[in-house]
């Protein structure tokens, strides 16, 4: 699976690399990352872009989050190659994403 990690702050990159590597170990998957410190640059790998099945971008640790606190956003593309997908099927994985995101993370969702 490729991953992309798009931010700014060399550090950045590397604390969510250091957290996903230990995710794939846990889990026994492989990951292939991929790291770009401008948007620019994540943009013009087009052909890593088109391979990409998760886009980690721009770690926030600011002002308003506490010192143990970051925000963090990703991008997730829901496809079949045979049809179109559903919205309640996405929205199902969607879910227990967000829910297991919240739970093993102990993360919390910013008001949309």
């Amino acid at each position: 699976m490729k991953i992309a990690i798009c931010d700014d702050v060399k550090a950045d990159r590397e604390e969510l690399k250091a957290a996903l590597f230990k995710f794939e170990k846990e889990k026994n998957i492989e990951f292939t990352i991929l790291e770009y410190s401008t948007p620019k640059s994540l943009y013009s790998d087009c052909k890593a872009r088109e391979e990409l099945k998760i886009v980690f971008f721009d770690v926030y640790m600011g002002d308003n989050l506490k010192d143990n606190e970051k925000s963090l956003a990703f991008n997730l593309t829901f496809q079949d190659s045979n049809r179109t997908l559903e919205e309640d099927e996405v929205m199902i994985i969607f879910n227990k994403i967000i829910n297991d995101v919240t739970k093993k993370c102990h993360a919390t969702l910013r008001n949309m």
